[in-house]
């Protein structure tokens, strides 16, 4: 198994509804100021993405917040969808991007991330790169599925459901919004073995688990017990186990 395109997957699950003109203000304003490189060429409702993105046009920008909300950028690479959760179901709403290695700031990732997990008061959020390594994991805690019949492309995805049955896994970067600090203790995250861990807020704490990315692939073997030593740490009855998917345990969700 390999990969051509190493990819850097970001995900913020949030239980806003992500339904109102100033939730999605928030949203846009996050991506100019955090990751203004990386603003989108295209976006749109379904595919293929065709609307011109054009910032002069806000106004017709925001009229197309709606479930989903698609994006593109050609150079450097990048892939976003906001999926608006419905006031019927108890389910996040979800921002995803990926982006490819070497072609965004890493240091800016995270502070985007950081930043959008306070302004979306979000429960979960992490930050990943996908090696061979974490794309095996994944397939096996069904986070990743490959794309093609060569299993040369992979997609990653953290789903609501998911979380409401265990955590698939850390993270490079993992932060725990507050469903997940009352459960596991505040003082106990913010005492995790990793790299950097920091309070964002009282209900925010985001843990990186090395001091770069680039850990990831460079000693797989080394990460693969860094992850471990966390999640034994914290619980590992918290975390996705083959044969006790349902069995684990999960904090509980306050929808907004």
């Amino acid at each position: 198994m390999g990969t051509k395109i190493e990819t850097i997957y970001v995900d913020i699950q949030t239980p806003l509804l992500l339904s109102t003109r100033q939730e999605h203000e928030r949203i846009l304003k996050l991506w100019e100021d955090y990751l203004p490189e990386c603003l989108p060429d295209k976006y749109g409702n379904s595919e293929p993405v065709d609307l011109t993105f054009d910032l002069t046009k806000r106004d017709e920008i925001l009229n197309h917040f709606r479930w989903p909300l698609l994006a593109v950028k050609a150079k450097p690479r990048v892939r976003a969808s906001v999926w608006m959760r419905s006031p019927k179901k108890l389910l996040h709403s979800s921002w995803k991007l990926s982006f490819t290695l070497g072609e965004v700031n890493v240091d800016r990732l995270n502070q985007f991330l950081r930043a959008s997990a306070k302004e979306l008061a979000a429960d979960f959020c992490c930050l990943t790169l996908f090696t061979d390594a974490e794309i095996d994991f994944g397939r096996r805690n069904r986070t990743a599925w490959n794309l093609d019949k060569k299993a040369t492309k992979f997609q990653f995805d953290i789903y609501s459901q998911f979380l409401q049955q265990c955590l698939p896994d850390v993270y490079w970067t993992t932060i725990f919004g507050a469903p997940y600090v009352k459960m596991f203790g505040k003082q106990k995250l913010l005492s995790a073995p990793a790299y950097r861990v920091e309070a964002l807020n009282d209900s925010l704490v985001s843990i990186q688990l090395t001091e770069s990315l680039e850990n990831v692939k460079a000693n797989p073997i080394a990460f693969a017990e860094t992850k471990m030593q966390l999640k034994s740490f914290l619980g590992e009855d918290a975390f996705f186990r083959p044969g006790k998917l349902g069995q684990c345990k999960c904090p509980d969700f306050v929808w907004k």
